[in-house]
């Protein structure tokens, strides 16, 4: 199969906003349950090793009507946030047998309890993560909060979290992780190849498949890549950062790569790698699970960690990867992403790089301002010198 076949059928998997894998899975695992998982990050290896289906969460990708979701959400929450509820209003969360918030933001934290009062019967779990990473107790209290996640799922599901059972979600969800790195690595390195709206849509598999599946669609996809020629023109390489919760819609990305520019690294799914290194897999693995989140946490806009922020992570990258500039694509009243969208301004300014800002909601269909921003940069780029040179002319932005 080709890869554009192979990701094509994808792109209409996720297009289905029912989460028709949702009664597959259900079909082959009699009396399995499904979990759904707000994001940015919640730990599937414990959902996973209950016997139960985690079912990555984050909207409806524009292919519902916010009809009723407006009439209990104000104006100013995130797109995200009122499709999720507009899902579950419509009866897209069916197959589900519960969902996870995760202590993220406002946003999170209040529909969480806009869907407890809608439906007082359906099951809404909310996990406490610790806001100070550094402090000593910081370990204790999240091995107490994980424990307690635990044993709910454990009377949701009906089985015992075994030591066996986690360390196996652990090694499933290792692999993942080293796929997903993979594909990165290949975005990275051959946009020619794979395109981010590609490798995005490659990841949005698992939204909608069991992991296992996942982890054999994205080998087949390597696989595949490995052995395709260029299908992509570049003519400028950037980073796109600030799109680390809301997906985007996929016909943005198109849009801005129609004009020849390659998005070499993203943040769009971050939540599907949100470990820096592999989970160790000796040793209690609830304390493991606490000590990773601590210390191994990729650096995110929803945990504040002292030691690197997004901004400085953002400078970081762009010099890692060599990249020409950088796209902050933040989703309308992500108060997170707006909060650091200022400071990566002020980095990228202070350091010459190239930049564009945007804004986008998941339902946004038109992207002729998109189209004309990304035409005006890469004109800019033939007049001005890109990268490294004089500071005072090589900046191009727009807001």
């Amino acid at each position: 199969m080709p890869i554009a076949r192979l990701i094509e059928s994808i792109r209409q998997k996720v297009d289905d906003p029912s989460y028709p894998e949702i009664a597959e899975w259900k079909a082959s695992h009699p009396g399995g349950k499904a979990i759904g998982c707000f994001p940015v990050y919640i730990p599937a290896e414990l959902i996973h090793a209950a016997g139960m289906l985690p079912v990555q969460i984050a909207g409806a990708m524009g292919n519902v009507k916010l009809d009723e979701a407006d009439g209990y959400l104000q104006s100013s929450v995130c797109s995200v946030g009122r499709s999720t509820l507009e899902l579950k209003i419509d009866g897209h969360f069916s197959g589900l047998d519960g969902m996870i918030f995760p202590s993220v933001c406002e946003i999170s934290r209040g529909l969480s309890g806009v869907l407890k009062r809608y439906d007082p019967d359906f099951p809404v779990i909310y996990i406490h993560y610790p806001q100070n990473l550094k402090s000593a107790y910081a370990k204790d209290y999240l091995v107490n909060e994980l424990n307690r996640l635990k044993s709910v799922l454990e009377n949701l599901s009906g089985n015992k979290i075994t030591d066996e059972a986690l360390l196996d979600a652990f090694k499933l969800y290792n692999e993942r992780s080293e796929l997903l790195s993979e594909l990165a690595q290949f975005q990275l390195d051959h946009p020619e190849r794979l395109s981010a709206s590609e490798s995005y849509l490659l990841r949005l598999a698992g939204v909608v498949v069991p992991a296992e599946r996942h982890n054999a669609i994205i080998e087949e996809a390597l696989k595949l890549l490995k052995d395709s020629g260029d299908r992509h023109p570049v003519r400028l390489r950037m980073v796109l950062t600030g799109a680390f919760c809301e997906r985007p819609p996929v016909e943005m990305l198109e849009t801005i790569e129609a004009e020849g520019v390659a998005i070499i690294h993203d943040d769009i799914l971050l939540g599907q790698r949100w470990w820096v290194e592999k989970l160790p897999l000796e040793g209690d693995l609830i304390s493991i699970l606490a000590e990773n989140y601590l210390h191994n946490t990729v650096i995110n806009p929803v945990v504040f960690q002292p030691e690197s922020t997004p901004c400085n992570h953002t400078l970081d990258i762009v010099e890692r990867t060599k990249a020409d500039g950088v796209i902050i694509a933040s989703a309308k009243s992500c108060h997170p992403a707006h909060h650091d969208s200022h400071c990566i301004v002020r980095i990228c300014e202070e350091h010459g790089f190239p930049f564009v800002r945007l804004e986008f909601e998941e339902d946004q269909r038109v992207f002729e301002s998109t189209r004309v921003l990304f035409e005006a940069l890469l004109e800019a780029r033939e007049r001005l010198p890109i990268a490294g040179t004089d500071k005072g002319n090589n900046v191009v932005g727009s807001t």
